[in-house]
C-alpha cells in the first residue's frame, strides 16, 4: 500500500508461498515530481513492495529515521 511520508506504513507482507526474495520490502521513494513518483510507486507496488513517497529530501530524512530497520530501500531523485 502506498503511504505518503509521515504516516506509518502497513505491516510487511510475510508469510507467502514461493515468495520472490525482497518482495514485500518496504521502500521508501524521494521524488519532487508528482506524477513520476506515481508512477514508479505503481510499478514498485506491482512488484509486491509497500511504498511510502516523501516529496522532499527533509521528508525523506525524516520518514527513513521513523522507519529504521524496516526500510529495505531508499530510491531517490538526483536533482531534487
Amino acid at each position: 500500500a502506498m503511504v505518503v511520508a509521515g504516516v506509518p506504513p502497513a505491516a510487511p507482507v510475510g508469510g507467502q508461498m514461493g515468495r520472490r526474495e525482497g518482495v514485500g520490502s518496504r521502500v521508501l521513494l524521494a521524488e519532487d515530481e508528482a506524477l513520476i513518483a506515481l508512477s514508479l510507486a505503481d510499478l514498485l507496488e506491482a512488484e509486491g513492495h509497500e511504498v511510502a513517497i516523501a516529496p522532499d529530501g527533509a521528508d525523506a530524512l525524516d520518514a527513513a529515521r521513523r522507519m529504521g530497520d524496516a526500510l529495505a530501500a531508499l530510491v531517490t531523485d538526483l536533482n531534487m
